[in-house]
């Protein structure tokens, strides 16, 4: 399958704006784990990112964490060449098909941006859980894009609230790949058998609007990851093409119409609208 060059640069902005948008310390992981080789068998931590895409947070973990190893997997190998001797990233793998990658073997399993691909995620949470070595961690994290705003400057009839929950959202949900944020991830989680269930949300302007530090930077970098243009990561045009033409019916022209309506009311700092990023972590226990 061929590496998609926009879809690349989509995906490492979206990685830069959620790094800018998680506090310092949780940069990278919220999720703790052990980077260090087991004193008594010598065996290296194992980490596992599902849906590695470009591996670029696997390469900022590994760079951070040399005594561990990583493994990728995702339908396509985005990675670039010259992975560190760390990384194992494979592909195809379709992560919701049965694994073959060792039933308890991961100190620490990743998932980032899952909705629009993940059609059973209560059925993946039972695979991640299976695969955990009894007191590891996994950790997901989503982007809720219902628009939200707090203070009405988000018209309620507006292109971008019609964008969401009238053309988009939905046809999601008929080819079975859900893209709405799910909240009741806690009490799947819990039903799967984790314990240790931790959650943080927070604030992705959609554009620099805020005058709050993090958040604006974040907000920044919102609009260039879902922008038309050179360099631009073209993120509202890729969450709404595919569905908009081949389950709407939609010309291709007519999509981009709406995308460009929709994203000139996102990027306008007049609206103070926002989405949500949410990281939960859990671990299994220790003596399941």
């Amino acid at each position: 399958m061929p590496v998609d060059q926009k879809e690349q640069e989509r995906l490492d902005i979206m990685h830069t704006m959620i790094l800018a948008a998680r506090p310092r310390k949780g940069r990278l992981h919220h999720a703790p784990f052990n980077p260090r080789p087991d004193p008594v068998t010598g065996d290296h931590p194992r980490v596992l990112d599902i849906g590695s895409g470009t591996a670029i947070w696997l390469l900022d973990m590994a760079e951070k964490y040399a005594d561990t190893e990583f493994y990728g997997v995702d339908m396509t190998n985005m990675a670039p060449e010259g992975l560190y001797h760390n990384i194992d990233v494979r592909s195809p793998v379709d992560y919701e098909s049965p694994w073959a990658m060792g039933e308890g073997s991961f100190d620490y399993i990743h998932l980032q941006m899952g909705l629009g691909s993940v059609g059973n995620f209560p059925l993946l949470y039972e695979k991640i859980y299976r695969h955990l070595k009894p007191g590891g961690w996994f950790e997901h994290v989503e982007i809720d894009f219902a628009p939200q705003c707090m203070d009405k400057t988000l018209p309620p009839e507006g292109l971008l609230m019609k964008w969401w929950h009238t053309y988009v959202a939905p046809p999601y949900g008929v080819v079975g790949r859900p893209i709405v944020y799910d909240p009741n991830t806690e009490h799947l989680l819990h039903q799967k058998g984790f314990s240790n269930i931790k959650h943080e949300e927070y604030m992705l302007p959609l554009n620099g609007w805020s005058g709050e530090t993090s958040r604006h930077v974040s907000g920044t970098w919102w609009e260039h990851a879902m922008s038309f243009g050179e360099g631009r990561g073209h993120g509202l045009e890729a969450l709404s093409l595919a569905v908009l033409t081949r389950v709407q019916g939609w010309s291709p022209e007519h999509a981009r119409r709406l995308c460009e309506d929709a994203l000139r009311e996102a990027t306008d700092p007049a609206i103070h609208a926002y989405n949500t990023l949410h990281i939960w972590w859990a671990q299994k226990p220790p003596n399941p």
